[in-house]
């Protein structure tokens, strides 16, 4: 899927793939030093080649569960997944999960990813999203009600940073 982007750069969304592996760790390694609004600090992300082709192997063992890479010139700017499982009674539903290069903010990336992931729940008949947010994410919870998703409770001080907590926010959205 390719979108125009408001700088007049196209972002092309795709499935991701073992080869996109190598490029996945250095976005992440990128994107975990930008931002404290991930559950995991520089010095805790550690991925390999080999672990990142096995979690995308796995990822797509998963009949609810994809992730997808977007470029930009070729230079992976954003990801996201939605995570789920194969069990009866929850294979419903799927965790959402989404983040932007710092440099690609305010350009609506993560709304054209956003649509290409809830279409694609609903694709795979999903009925339920759920995501967790930073309480202190406000650009993140904007984009999440602006698609529908409502909160539905938080985890207090689910966050510790430095000697300072914040609640974990919870939404949800039915489809």
């Amino acid at each position: 899927m390719t979108f125009n982007l408001k700088n007049n750069q196209r972002l092309i969304i795709k499935e991701v793939t073992e080869e996109d592996a190598s490029d996945l760790i250095t976005y992440m390694s990128d994107v975990v030093g930008e931002t404290p609004n991930l559950l995991y600090t520089p010095d805790e992300w550690q991925m390999t080649l080999e672990g990142e082709k096995t979690f995308i192997k796995n990822l797509k063992k998963v009949n609810t569960s994809v992730m997808y890479v977007g470029r930009v010139n070729g230079e992976v700017v954003t990801v996201a997944n939605l995570q789920g499982n194969n069990k009866l009674k929850t294979k419903h539903r799927v965790e959402l999960a989404i983040s932007v290069k710092k440099a690609f903010f305010r350009l609506n990336i993560a709304t054209y990813m956003m649509e290409t992931l809830i279409n694609k729940a609903k694709e795979m008949s999903i009925t339920k999203i759920n995501l967790g947010v930073f309480e202190t994410n406000k650009p993140a919870i904007y984009l999440y009600k602006k698609f529908g998703f409502k909160k539905e409770g938080s985890m207090k001080r689910g966050i510790k940073m430095a000697d300072t907590y914040q609640d974990l926010i919870y939404m949800g959205k039915c489809i």
